[in-house]
């Protein structure tokens, strides 16, 4: 599939048995309606009356396969272990989303953020096309570097190829600008 996103088609005739769920024991029941919640959390809902027709929960002996299949991961993760900034703008984070289904109302199909690991602050450009991604990098790095008066020393993404140009991996040496790059669908 493009770009990695997989739209969920459904038959619409099945789609209200979809929602029946059959369960042996009410308190799995509660937990997979609340997205899987720890269970003191829901025991704090019950307790508190916050949520109506909740029986007292009690922790199951065995834990959900299901759950813990979807946590796990099994790529593994680069060498050399986490960086973790210590002043504005020395790691910023990039993704690139899209295509989306749906048109922005501007025309746009994809958005690219960039977040810097010291404070969290966060930029997003939309993108008309996925070749807007280098102009952008370009026109963030102008705007972040002179409100802040510091430089961006290290550029993290995934290794999904919007980031892998000549002309992105020439101007990132060119402003000494350090690339890494992360497993995967991890950011």
């Amino acid at each position: 599939m493009r770009n990695k996103l997989f739209p969920l088609i459904m038959n619409y005739n099945d789609w209200f048995s979809s929602f029946i769920v059959s369960c042996s024991n009410d308190y799995w029941l509660w937990n997979f309606q609340f997205g899987y919640i720890h269970y003191s959390s829901l025991r704090l809902l019950q307790q508190k009356q916050m949520v109506r027709g909740l029986p007292p929960i009690k922790q199951p002996a065995s834990t959900c396969e299901c759950y813990i299949l979807g946590k796990q991961h099994h790529e593994s993760f680069p060498k050399g272990g986490a960086y973790i900034s210590k002043q504005p703008l020395e790691l910023v984070h990039i993704e690139l989303c899209g295509p989306m289904m749906t048109q922005s109302i501007g025309g746009s199909f994809y958005f690219l953020t960039f977040i810097d690991d010291y404070n969290r602050k966060s930029w997003v450009y939309l993108l008309k096309q996925k070749s807007e991604t280098f102009e952008k990098l370009k026109e963030f790095k102008a705007l972040a570097e002179n409100q802040s008066d510091r430089q961006i020393k290290v550029l993290r993404s995934n290794h999904d190829g919007e980031y892998d140009s000549n002309e992105f991996h020439h101007d990132c040496k060119q402003h000494g600008i350090r690339r890494q790059s992360t497993t995967r669908y991890t950011m």
